[in-house]
């Protein structure tokens, strides 16, 4: 039940403490705070998948942008895929660049630089 020196320390005897039960930790204490848990982790995640997957407005919104960016994308296969658009095609290689030392000088009119 515990030390006498404790009980001394905090001038209280184990009769003080009648209520400390296991009965009462389970009925009083574990059981309300579980099902707590369950209802709120329930109700709480419910709310967050609903609120990023399921509400209406937001999904519209996020299929026509992406639409619109695959679309404007498709539609000008000369330029360069955007980041989010994926493909089941391998990358495509661009050519090496050339590296330069630090002190050499290049011809007049060539670019160190790739463009797009």
């Amino acid at each position: 039940m515990g030390t006498p020196a404790f009980f001394e320390a905090i001038r209280k005897t184990p009769a003080d403490f009648h209520h400390l039960t296991w009965s009462n930790f389970f009925l009083v204490n574990l059981v309300p705070v579980t099902i707590g848990d369950i209802i709120g982790g329930v109700v709480m995640v419910g709310l967050m998948y609903w609120f990023i997957y399921l509400s209406k407005a937001g999904k519209v919104t996020a299929i026509t942008e992406t639409a619109q960016r695959i679309a404007a994308a498709i539609a000008r296969p000369d330029m360069p895929a955007p980041v989010f658009f994926v493909t089941r095609e391998p990358p495509t290689r661009t050519p090496e660049l050339q590296m330069v030392p630090a002190g050499a000088k290049m011809k007049e009119g060539v670019s160190t630089s790739q463009r797009l």
